[in-house]
């Protein structure tokens, strides 16, 4: 009896899959995501003042980061939260180490970012920069309802969740805080550096 292809390809999708699935499980285990409350070392950088404002910007949107408000007066950045990428939207650059992948794989992980530029003289500024985690924990279900399939449900890359109702039915005080991404804090504080010193 001949085997048939197209179920011998379909096994072999599962079995790698479920091999990922563990690997991820194997890296992170059952604990929390490698978030550090340690703050980060602003950084400081010379430049003009617009082309720190805009890199700052910049970098955040090649990140897949949506905007909630830019005041330059105060200096003040912040994004939407961002549901993390998992391990097969490589695209993604909203984590900053294997482990927060695996992690974001398992869980429905979120980070959103705030970032500070103050001036400190002539073309000079420091940006700080933090970004908090936070895990959707689903509420328990009402009698006779049923609970939020929120680990399945929520998986998008391209979704910001600051208001998830709108897409998704989950309720923002669902979402509970991890701490901050150290790791992820200091790569945009490199790129932003990186970016201003590319036009200078």
């Amino acid at each position: 009896m001949t085997a048939n292809p197209y179920n011998i390809s379909r096994l072999v999708g599962a079995l790698w899959v479920l091999g990922a699935v563990l690997l991820a499980m194997a890296v992170c285990g059952c604990s929390e995501p490698q978030s550090s409350a340690i703050a980060v070392e602003p950084a400081i950088i010379q430049g003009q003042e617009l082309v720190v404002w805009q890199a700052c910007q910049d970098e955040l949107h090649s990140r897949g980061f949506v905007l909630d408000r830019a005041e330059r007066r105060s200096g003040e950045i912040a994004t939407m939260g961002r549901v993390s990428s998992q391990w097969f939207e490589f695209w993604g650059r909203d984590t900053a180490t294997s482990a927060d992948i695996a992690e974001s794989s398992l869980r429905t992980i979120r980070r959103q970012v705030n970032i500070l530029v103050e001036p400190l003289g002539e073309d000079e500024y420091q940006v700080g920069c933090v970004v908090t985690v936070e895990r959707f924990a689903p509420l328990e279900p009402e009698v006779g309802g049923t609970m939020y399939a929120g680990d399945v449900l929520a998986r998008s890359a391209n979704r910001t969740d600051d208001n998830p109702n709108a897409e998704t039915g989950l309720d923002t005080r669902q979402w509970e805080t991890l701490g901050q991404d150290a790791a992820l804090a200091e790569e945009i504080l490199k790129s932003i550096e990186s970016r201003v010193y590319s036009v200078q």
